[in-house]
C-alpha cells in the first residue's frame, strides 16, 4: 500500500514535478491536519498541528460517532516530507475503516492495524499510534497505546498532571504485536492531552530540550481556557521555545470533560 502510493506519486506527469508535489502536499497536509471537530455533549475538543517541513509524517483525528462519544487518534510516523505524509495518511484511513467495523474495540483495532502496517512499510520505518475515547459516562479515559506518548491528564480538583502507562511497541515492527486498552479515571473539569514528540523533543536555539516538564507547565498555566484556546496557547509556547528552529512535526489534542 504505502510503496504503490509512492510508486504513483513519482509517475506524475504532465505539470512540473515541483507543481506536482506542491499540489499533492498540499492535499494530503490538509487531510492529515485539517479536522472537522464534532459537536460532543459534555467535551470540549481542540487540536493545533504543523508539519516542519511542507509536509510531515504527524495526524491527528476525531471520529464521530452519531450517538456516542468521539473516538480520538493521534500518531507519528518515521520520516520526513512527502514519504511520511503519504504513510501518515494511509494510516489515517486505515484506521476510520477499522473503527467503522469494530467500532470501540480499540486493543483489535490497533492490533488489526499493526498488522496492515507490517505487511507494507519499508523495513526501516515506523509508526508511534495512541487510540482513545472516553466512557459513555465520561469518566473513564480507554486507550490503547502502540508506542506513542502516552496521554496526559490535568486533574481540575488538584492541578496535578498525571500521565498515563506506556503501551506496547511501535506499529511496523512486528505483525504479532498484540496491544491491550488501558484505562484512566476522569472527571468534571479534567484536561486530557494527546500529543507528539514533536511537543517534548523541540530545542530552543541553544540546544535545550523542551521536555514533557514544560508540556505539564503549559497545561497548568492555560488550564482556565477552552480546549481549542488551550490548544493554541500550548502550540505558540512550542514555536516561542524553538524561536523558528522546530525541526520535527508537532501536534496537540486537548480534550475537556465539561460534564
Amino acid at each position: 500500500m504505502f510503496n504503490s502510493i509512492g510508486r504513483a506519486i513519482a509517475s506524475l506527469a504532465g505539470r512540473s514535478i515541483l507543481e506536482e508535489f506542491e499540489d499533492v502536499a498540499d492535499r494530503i497536509q490538509r487531510a492529515l491536519l485539517n479536522l472537522d471537530v464534532p459537536a460532543a455533549p459534555g467535551i470540549e475538543i481542540g487540536y493545533c498541528a504543523a508539519p516542519a517541513r511542507i509536509v510531515g509524517g504527524d495526524y491527528v483525528d476525531v471520529i464521530a460517532r452519531p450517538g456516542q462519544t468521539p473516538i480520538y487518534a493521534i500518531g507519528d510516523v518515521s520520516g520526513k516530507s512527502l514519504p511520511a505524509a503519504l504513510r501518515a495518511m494511509t494510516v489515517r484511513y486505515l484506521i476510520r475503516g477499522l473503527v467503522s467495523v469494530l467500532d470501540t474495540d480499540l486493543s483489535t483495532i490497533v492490533t488489526r492495524a499493526n498488522a496492515v502496517v507490517c505487511q507494507d512499510i519499508e523495513p526501516d520505518a515506523f509508526v508511534t499510534f495512541a487510540l482513545a475515547a472516553l466512557s459513555d459516562d465520561l469518566r473513564t479515559l480507554r486507550f490503547a497505546n502502540a508506542g506513542h506518548d502516552p496521554p496526559l491528564i490535568l486533574r481540575a480538583d488538584s492541578g496535578a498532571v498525571d500521565q498515563c502507562d506506556p503501551g506496547g511497541l511501535v506499529m511496523g515492527i512486528d505483525p504479532n504485536s498484540r496491544y491491550f486498552e488501558q484505562t484512566a479515571p476522569v472527571g468534571k473539569g479534567d484536561v486530557i492531552a494527546l500529543y507528539t514528540d514533536g511537543f517534548t523533543e523541540a530545542r530552543d536555539p541553544a540546544g535545550e530540550q523542551f521536555t514533557l516538564a514544560h508540556v505539564k507547565d503549559g497545561l497548568v498555566e492555560f488550564r482556565a481556557l477552552q480546549a481549542q484556546a488551550l490548544a493554541d496557547a500550548l502550540f505558540a509556547r512550542i514555536e516561542a521555545y524553538a524561536a523558528g528552529t522546530l525541526n520535527d512535526d508537532a501536534s496537540v489534542l486537548v480534550i475537556r470533560v465539561t460534564e
